[in-house]
């Protein structure tokens, strides 16, 4: 099991009852201490994983602040609100990325059963489509859009990374 994935149980657990070994306590307790250096990664967790609405709002404006001064120190042009629009569509996306037809396993299911046949609708990549520049009303060259689409994403994806190897590092094993 990931460790995104036992610290979600973990917070959702009704057994935080310390022992001597590591236990569900041991992994809030090591998120809480994390969240402490890695602020933007805790509400990333937060969001994507508990799907905690005020942490999604918190991180959303945390987002579209940090994408819009990167715009900013690479003196683009773009317009700010544009620049916001693009990171929430990015932001959207990330917190539910998966394949609504294969739920992420990449593959057809047939009845309970996975197939070795690829998904039609994501290509076998676990992925839905990600959203398109016109239905976020940002009026860019397709290169620009895509960039910073992707530098966005991979800031959500490295900042939650940062937060889960800091609360991996405090757990008490």
């Amino acid at each position: 099991m990931h460790f995104a994935e036992r610290l979600s149980r973990a917070v959702r657990s009704s057994d935080l009852e310390l022992k001597p070994f590591a236990t569900d306590l041991d992994y809030v307790i090591a998120s809480g201490m994390a969240a402490n250096e890695q602020s933007f990664g805790a509400l990333a967790f937060w969001g994507k994983h508990l799907h905690d609405f005020n942490k999604l709002q918190q991180l959303q404006s945390k987002l579209v602040k940090v994408m819009v001064a990167r715009s900013r120190a690479k003196r683009s042009r773009s317009p700010v609100d544009e620049v916001g629009r693009c990171a929430e569509a990015a932001l959207r996306w990330w917190i539910d990325d998966q394949c609504g037809t294969c739920h992420g396993v990449m593959y057809q299911a047939v009845g309970q059963l996975r197939s070795t046949l690829v998904c039609p609708v994501c290509s076998g990549s676990g992925k839905k489509a990600e959203p398109r520049m016109q239905d976020v009303l940002v009026d860019w060259p397709e290169a620009q859009w895509r960039f910073v689409f992707n530098q966005t994403v991979n800031y959500l994806d490295n900042e939650l990374g940062y937060f889960l190897r800091a609360a991996a590092g405090k757990v008490i094993k």
